[in-house]
């Protein structure tokens, strides 16, 4: 594949699609809608392969090839689904996929395209939690967590999984939504100079713009997108905020995202809002059970965990 790759990947809810569509503002980026190429179609296929592998079987495809041969066949599958974003630029030098949970499948995407870009775009676990939660109560119901637990658990094994990225290869970056919130052209420069294309200072301005969140949601919409991704249009950016969740997300749920999160946050410079020392090992048992619990007796289960301060 003469085009080089580009996995723009992240927690869900993180600004990925944002980062998107900043980046394929420019005419050498091709994109298109998310292909769950790896999670749905070529990771199933890698384990079943790696089972029959261990069984030494007589049937079945590793029988009939080497695995050299069967990375080809995937390889040439994955290329010809990554083509469709040729269609709007025919020219481009780079395609790129924005498929979030790719950041779980980094071994297998460089088993078949090792000199494949990543850029891992991080915001505040506490503010992705919020997202997810509102997500969870309409058209994301399908993925998303309806509580802060397993919400938090998301975003902690998808920020540790893309740093396991960043040692299997030096094509991985990471970039910070709060930062290319404050100053986007910028950060888009510094991406945009890492996969070798020129930073225009011109041309970051305008795409930072072009998708600011006022230019990406309802009717205004001003940035570019390919045919596959017509149907995102005005439902992008929901609030596009940094610190909304300090209205949307109760205390005791704050107190949950920082403890399961405690070492990543501080790691990445966000500041605990509650006591992280307070939570012991029961408490967080009762944390789960809360989790899997309806409204009612959550309320009921409060009361015990207070009681354990």
């Amino acid at each position: 594949m003469k085009q080089e790759l580009i996995f723009v990947v992240g927690c869900p809810r993180s600004g990925t699609t944002w980062l998107q569509l900043l980046l394929s503002q420019h005419p050498a980026i091709a994109t298109l809608q998310e292909t769950h190429l790896f999670p749905d179609y070529i990771s199933p296929a890698f384990a079943r392969w790696r089972s029959e592998s261990q069984k030494a079987r007589e049937t079945g495809l590793t029988s009939l090839m080497s695995h050299s041969q069967f990375l080809d066949l995937w390889r040439q599958f994955a290329e010809e689904t990554l083509r469709v974003a040729l269609v709007d630029k025919p020219n481009a030098a780079f395609i790129l996929e924005k498929t979030p949970v790719h950041i779980h499948h980094g071994c297998e995407i460089l088993e078949l395209f090792p000199t494949a870009y990543f850029i891992h775009i991080i915001r505040d676990p506490r503010a992705v939690v919020a997202s997810l939660l509102d997500a969870s109560r309409s058209w994301g119901r399908n993925f998303a967590p309806q509580t802060s637990l397993p919400a938090a658990e998301m975003w902690r094994d998808a920020v540790l999984d893309g740093r396991r990225i960043g040692t299997l290869t030096k094509r991985y970056m990471e970039v910070s939504y709060e930062v290319m919130l404050q100053r986007p052209e910028v950060e888009l420069a510094r991406v945009i100079k890492a996969i070798g294309l020129d930073p225009d200072p011109g041309f970051c301005q305008r795409a930072a713009e072009t998708c600011a969140a006022a230019n990406i949601s309802g009717r205004s919409w001003k940035a570019w997108v390919p045919k596959s991704m017509e149907n995102i249009k005005g439902n992008t950016v929901r609030k596009g905020e940094a610190e909304g969740w300090r209205k949307e997300l109760t205390r005791f749920q704050v107190t949950t995202v920082e403890y399961l999160t405690r070492e990543l946050l501080n790691a990445y410079g966000y500041t605990p809002e509650g006591r992280q020392g307070t939570l012991s090992t029961l408490r967080l048992r009762i944390c789960g059970l809360l989790a899997r619990c309806g409204h009612r007796i959550g309320r009921r289960l409060r009361g015990a965990i207070r009681a354990l301060k």
